[in-house]
C-alpha cells in the first residue's frame, strides 16, 4: 500500500483526512469531498451534487492525473500485494494490479464499495497499464514496472485474454511432428505464432504500452526471448509458466 498522495505536499494521513472532512463541510465552492463523479466538470465537483456511489467503478489514468493536478486525497492500493488491509475512510482509493489480469482490483473495488456505502469514499480500479501509468508520470512510491519478465499461471493469462485486455501474445512453440500448417495457427485468440529467430523482426510491431506474453511447450524455451525483449526496451513481458502443456491441464482458467 502506498502512502497517501495528494493535497499538495502529500501530507500525512491523518491531515489528508481531516482535509476531506472540512472541505466536504465547506461552501459550495469547495473541492476535493471525495464525493465527485471521475471525468466530472470541475463546476460539478465542487457543487457536492454527486453521491460517492455515482462515480464510475473504473477510473482512466488520464483522470486520476487531473486528481493528482487537483490535489485531491487518494490512496493507490497493489491489489495483489497489499489490497487485504482496510483502507482509511473518506479518501479515494484506487486499486491497481502490476500483472496483465485486472481481476484482484475489480474485486476489491467492488467488495470496498460493498462495504463503504453512505460513507463518502470512492473505490475504482485504474485502467491501463503499469506502462502507461509510468508515460502519465503517476506518482507511484513503489514503480509498478516489473524488474524482470514476470512469470503468470493459466488463470492469469484466461482471466486476460476473457477482460480483452488487450495482449500481444507470441506462441513459440516449435511445430507438431514438422507439420508446416501448425506454424500457422495458435490456440490463443490473436496470437502471433513465431519461431525464435523471427523474434527480432516482429519485434518493432509490438507495442511497449501493452503486455507482451509469451507461450512455449513447456520447455522454458521462451526465458530467453523474453530476457531478451525485455533488454530491448519493452518492459510488460511475461511469460505463462509452464508453457502450453500447464494450460491445456489448468482447472482454474
Amino acid at each position: 500500500m502506498t502512502a497517501v498522495q495528494g493535497m499538495g505536499a502529500r501530507c500525512a494521513l491523518a491531515c489528508a483526512c481531516v482535509c476531506v472532512v472540512l472541505l466536504g463541510i465547506g461552501s459550495a465552492g469547495a473541492h476535493g469531498s471525495g464525493s465527485d463523479k471521475v471525468g466530472s466538470s470541475p463546476s460539478s465537483r465542487n457543487s457536492g451534487a454527486q453521491r460517492p456511489e455515482a462515480a464510475a467503478l473504473e477510473i482512466t489514468p488520464e483522470a486520476l492525473q487531473a486528481i493528482v493536478v487537483d490535489d485531491e486525497p487518494y490512496l493507490l492500493i497493489d491489489a495483489e500485494s497489499g489490497g487485504s488491509q482496510a483502507p482509511p475512510p473518506l479518501v479515494r482509493i484506487v486499486y491497481y494490479t502490476h500483472t496483465p489480469s485486472f481481476r484482484a482490483a475489480q474485486a476489491l473495488a467492488l467488495r470496498n464499495r460493498n462495504a463503504t456505502v453512505g460513507t463518502g469514499q470512492v473505490s475504482q480500479r485504474l485502467t491501463g497499464t503499469p506502462a502507461e501509468w509510468k508515460r502519465l508520470g503517476l506518482p507511484f512510491d513503489v514503480d509498478p514496472l516489473p524488474a524482470l519478465p514476470l512469470r503468470i499461471k493459466p488463470r492469469t493469462l484466461s482471466e486476460a485474454i476473457n477482460d480483452e485486455v488487450g495482449l500481444q501474445i507470441l506462441d513459440v512453440r516449435p511445430p507438431a511432428s514438422g507439420d508446416a500448417a501448425d506454424e500457422l495457427r495458435s490456440p490463443f485468440p490473436e496470437a502471433r505464432r513465431l519461431m525464435p529467430h523471427e523474434i527480432a523482426t516482429e519485434l518493432p510491431k509490438l507495442s511497449k504500452l501493452r503486455w507482451i506474453v509469451l507461450v512455449d511447450d513447456g520447455q522454458r524455451a521462451a526465458d530467453p526471448l523474453a530476457d531478451y525483449i525485455f533488454k530491448q526496451g519493452y518492459p510488460l513481458v511475461a511469460i505463462l509458466d509452464g508453457g502450453y502443456a500447464a494450460w491445456t491441464s489448468a482447472t482454474d482458467r
